[in-house]
């Protein structure tokens, strides 16, 4: 069993991955021109004007889903900038 599957079990507070991301790494929330391809969602990112998920909570961003968000009419979104292990990433 994963760690973040018996956290989950332990508490309702850390039952959603972006809880846990939270407990793990630090989360900032910048301008979505301001995205990298090498930061982490730390939420599910979504197009708000065509619904399209843009990338998954805990998956790194990388170069096509950048651009996306940059050319996308969100504002801000939440990301992990450089988790020092990707453990805990690899496991939600």
């Amino acid at each position: 069993m994963a760690a973040t599957t018996f956290l989950r079990c332990l508490d309702e507070s850390v039952a959603t991955t972006d809880a846990i991301l939270g407990l793990f790494y630090e989360i900032s929330e910048i301008a979505a021109d301001k995205v990298k391809p090498d930061h982490w969602a730390a939420q599910t990112i979504v197009d708000t004007e065509t619904g399209e998920e843009i990338v998954h909570v805990g998956r790194q961003i990388g170069e096509e889903n950048a651009a996306k968000i940059v050319a996308s009419n969100l504002k801000k979104v939440r990301v992990i900038q450089n988790p020092s292990d990707a453990l805990i990433l690899n496991t939600v």
